[in-house]
């Protein structure tokens, strides 16, 4: 494991309650608001959100080809952004294997769906919580961001995972994060990349081509965004 990894544990979850109301669209249901507050009473007892960094260095660049502290990743667009830039941050952030493993089975069946927003609002306040932590730590304002697997399927492929995970060490035993075969993550509601200064901003979605996605945060910008 590198050892300039660091554990971020103690991750306040500040909870919007009326925020969570609209997004399961309690409205529609009012008279689960009673079920619905006895659901998160029990998810605000055991969640712990959670995140892993290390920081890292560009140790060779070849055409599309990068090297970060021994581990080889292709992508154009990896290799366009990281380009003039030495040191980023690999990392992982996840809403908690705590939260994620809640027994469901004493809930409204829509509670499900209830834990899966409850879920994504936990990570966001790892991610969250990560990004003011490198700032404050390294004076890093202005963080872009990639993710394996995100933007279109060649951006940055999903297989490669594996050499990220590489760079944290024992990410289950850290965090209780684990890479599947398949290069998915576990809890689902868990996101790994790199972040990097840089003065031009980059986020996925400058790669990726999908006109109609909800979660869209800036316009298509070209197969080498961020050169």
């Amino acid at each position: 494991m590198n050892d300039d990894v660091t554990v971020l544990t103690d991750i306040p979850l500040a909870f919007d309650r009326k925020r969570f109301g609209r997004e399961i669209r309690l409205e529609s249901y009012p008279e689960l608001e009673a079920e619905v507050d006895r659901y998160v009473g029990a998810a605000r007892a055991v969640a712990r959100p959670k995140a892993v960094y290390a920081v890292v260095y560009v140790e060779a660049r070849d055409g599309s080809r990068v090297t970060i502290d021994g581990q080889r990743f292709q992508s154009d667009v990896l290799a366009a952004n990281l380009s003039g830039i030495n040191r980023v941050f690999a990392y992982i952030a996840t809403c908690g294997a705590e939260l994620d493993a809640l027994d469901l089975s004493p809930f409204d069946p829509f509670a499900s769906f209830w834990h899966a927003t409850f879920k994504t609002m936990a990570l966001d306040a790892a991610y969250r919580h990560l990004g003011e932590h490198l700032r404050n730590v390294y004076g890093e304002e202005k963080l872009s961001i990639m993710n394996p697997g995100s933007g279109n399927v060649d951006t940055w492929p999903i297989e490669q995972q594996r050499q990220l995970f590489a760079l944290l060490g024992d990410t289950e035993e850290l965090i209780g994060v684990r890479l599947t075969e398949s290069f998915l993550m576990v809890p689902d509601k868990t996101t790994s990349g790199i972040l990097f200064a840089s003065d031009v901003h980059y986020v996925n979605c400058h790669s990726c081509e999908r006109e109609i996605c909800p979660d869209r945060r800036a316009p298509f910008a070209g197969a080498a965004a961020g050169g």
